[in-house]
């Protein structure tokens, strides 16, 4: 794949960056997200059996605008998320994402917030887990 294609990398590390903020405030994350897609007028999509979670990691959060949408609503939802979490980075046009970053599961693990904690900081760019996208 050529560089181009991860034209999504400074807005998605932006994101995961404020994302670390939320760690420990989980339920006023589930606010802005219900607030992200009750103004672009998008149903946001069933994460648990009674509509809204109680919980959320990041992968769900990057799920919910990286999996079985048109990309039409996934720039609504990327300009909404912006403009909702104050970032700055160019809003991506491109959507070629590793397929680690589309897996929406159906059992939160505390982990997924220390995993985004390790690789913002760079543990994954190198060495036998390294990606392109992964690279600060």
């Amino acid at each position: 794949m050529e560089q181009a294609e991860y034209t999504w990398t400074d807005f998605y590390s932006e994101f995961a960056d404020k994302l670390l903020g939320y760690k420990s405030d989980r339920p006023a994350l589930i606010k802005k997200l219900q607030k992200i897609y009750e103004t672009i007028k998008i149903k946001i999509p069933k994460l648990d059996t009674n509509g809204v979670p109680e919980d959320i990691d990041p992968f769900t959060v990057f799920g919910l605008f990286n999996k079985r949408i048109t990309d039409a609503n996934r720039k609504k939802i990327i300009d909404e998320i912006a403009s909702e979490f104050g970032l700055k980075a160019e809003k991506p046009e491109s959507f070629v994402v590793p397929r680690c970053f589309v897996w929406v599961k159906k059992n939160y693990f505390p982990g997924d917030w220390r995993f985004v904690h390790y690789a913002r900081r760079g543990y994954f760019s190198d060495g036998p887990w390294a990606h392109p996208a992964m690279a600060s």
